[in-house]
């Protein structure tokens, strides 16, 4: 709800802004899709705010997207900031999951402590003050994303299990078999 709360007052300093929301928290504990979806229509912001719900190309929100806001209380791994930063997009995000390792203040993102409403808006704030920086945060998001890359952990992985079975030597083994 924090983001939410903050809609009307971020919308008023930047009017082109337009929140738009996707996912659900549906059968999740801490579920507030119904509390959102009043809350929007109770604070006469529908024309500045976009419930999507669940979705099977997050990505896709993501590339279209100038930036992505990610104001989680808490993540085990957090894999949608590794998407966001991945699709080059600034980013403001808590410190949470995954994103203290990957995100340099101003560099790859910008971070705001959990429920902190002032420092969201001021996260925001910022990047939208630095529009001509964003191809270079972005370049670097993406740099500080690429270890999470399918092919890179897929050499991991395969690196792995040479080093298990004793086959330390590049290749699966089978090119000593041809």
């Amino acid at each position: 709800m924090l983001l939410i709360g903050t809609w009307r007052e971020l919308s008023a300093r930047w009017p082109a802004l337009h929140l738009v929301i996707v996912g659900t928290g549906h059968g999740s504990f801490d579920d507030c899709e119904v509390e959102l979806a009043e809350y929007v229509r109770a604070n006469g912001i529908a024309d500045r705010v976009q419930l999507v719900g669940p979705s099977n190309a997050v990505h896709e929100y993501l590339q279209a997207a100038d930036l992505c806001v990610y104001p989680s209380e808490y993540e085990g791994f957090g894999i949608g900031i590794i998407e966001a930063l991945g699709c080059g997009i600034p980013l403001a995000v808590t410190p949470v999951g995954v994103a203290q390792d990957l995100v340099r203040q101003g560099e790859t993102g910008f971070l705001f402590p959990v429920n902190d409403r002032e420092a969201l808006i001021g996260s925001i704030d910022s990047i939208l003050q630095q529009r001509t920086r964003w191809p270079e945060i972005g370049a670097r998001a993406r740099e500080a994303v690429a270890p999470y890359a399918l092919a890179a952990i897929v050499a991991q992985f395969a690196g792995l299990c040479r080093t298990l079975t004793g086959r330390e030597a590049a290749g699966t083994g089978r090119e000593a078999a041809s």
